[in-house]
């Protein structure tokens, strides 16, 4: 699964009319000061080893020109998980009664 499936598209800007200093503000308070990025063809895993790495929970995701295209946050992460593994649960579940119900019943066996 690559990362642009999952990721949010969610981008905090300034408003144009924002004064110089509070974008800075926001800048500052947002930002750390090496900047960890996410290419969107990324593995999810990998993504997750920068976010280890960095010490942060969300990664700017960049397209193969560098533009911002969205934010990947570890939730997002655990979510895609969640269904993957739910996904997984059910098949296994369906395959267990598939077996059970083809399976001869046991002869001399006591009830």
């Amino acid at each position: 699964m690559k990362i642009k499936e999952i990721c949010s598209r969610v981008v905090v800007v300034a408003e144009p009319q924002t004064d110089l200093r509070e974008a800075a503000r926001l800048m500052r308070d947002l930002m750390s000061s090496e900047l960890a990025l996410a290419q969107e063809t990324d593995g999810v895993f990998e993504a997750v080893d920068k976010m280890q790495d960095s010490g942060t929970r969300r990664l700017p995701v960049v397209d193969a020109e560098g533009r911002l295209v969205g934010i990947l946050s570890l939730d997002d992460v655990l979510r895609m998980l969640a269904s993957e593994l739910t996904a997984l649960a059910l098949a296994s579940q369906r395959s267990i009664a598939r077996e059970a119900s083809a399976r001869p019943p046991l002869a001399g066996r006591a009830a």
